[in-house]
This record gives structure tokens, sequence and C-alpha cells, in this order.
């Protein structure tokens, strides 16, 4: 299965080539003949790589049958539903508390999420990488951001 999950991007992009080159053309036409060599060149990255990750893919199969059953470890996969959760929160808050105040918490939140050891480079990150968004989208890019209750 992981075989599957290692080799399924590389696979829909290889998908992507082909529709792209059958709608490009035949070599035959003007300036597509570099288009088409290109192509062939990464049809045989492809299918090297599918190679090695078989290969790899064996080579894993026969360490797990070697190997001692492992407990299944899910901290990282509990972990990312965390931070999806608190970037979700933070969006729906932003909406209530503003950009300021919902950024500057959700980065010092992040932060000590993520086990910063520094409190004092915490605090400071965080209000410099707020008001640098702010200024960024606020002043250069001329796009509003919420104001909140606060404002």
């Amino acid at each position: 299965m992981n075989y599957l999950k290692r080799i399924s991007v590389p696979a829909l992009l290889m998908a992507w080539c082909v529709y792209f080159i059958i709608s490009a053309g035949s070599p035959s036409k003007k300036g597509n003949t570099f288009v088409w060599a290109v192509f062939v060149l990464l049809l045989i990255v492809f299918a090297a790589e599918l190679y090695n990750e078989f290969r790899r893919a064996k080579a894993e199969a026969k360490e797990q049958t070697d190997a001692p059953k492992e407990k299944k470890d899910n901290t990282g996969l509990i972990r990312s539903g965390i931070l999806f959760g608190a970037t979700v929160l933070y969006v729906v808050l932003m909406q209530v508390l503003g950009f300021m105040i919902s950024t500057f918490a959700y980065l010092v939140s992040m932060f000590l999420f993520l086990k910063a050891k520094n409190k004092l480079a915490v605090a400071v990150a965080s209000v410099a990488l707020t008001a640098l968004m702010w200024f960024a989208f606020d002043h250069i890019l001329g796009v509003p951001l919420p104001s909140g209750i606060f404002m």
C-alpha cells in the first residue's frame, strides 16, 4: 500500500503529461520536437522511478516480515489534526477578533505547540510576522484585512 501512495502523484503527473502531449500534436508540428523530446525523457525517468519504488517496496515488505511487529504510532496524525483544527479556528476567529489579534494569538500558540524553547523569541517573532503580514497585505498589496470587533 505504501508503494501505491508513493507512485500516485508521479502517476497523476504522468497522466497529465500524456494528455498534454496528445493535445500538443505530432512532433512534425513546428516547435513540438522539443516537447516530444522532453516527454520521452520524462517517460524514461518515470519508468526508472517506478522500478526503484517497486524494488524499495519489495525490500520494505521483506524487512517487515522479518522484523517483529511494532505498535503503530499515531502522534504525527494527531498533531496534524490539531494543527489543521487550529488553522480552521484561526480563520473563523479572524472575522470576529480581527487580523492583528487572531494572527498574533495563532502564531504564539503554534510556536508553543511546536515546542519552541525561547518564549521571548516566540513573542518577538509573532509580533514581527504579524506586523510584516499586515504591512504587506494592507499597504503593499492593498488587500483589506478583517478589523474585528475591537476596531
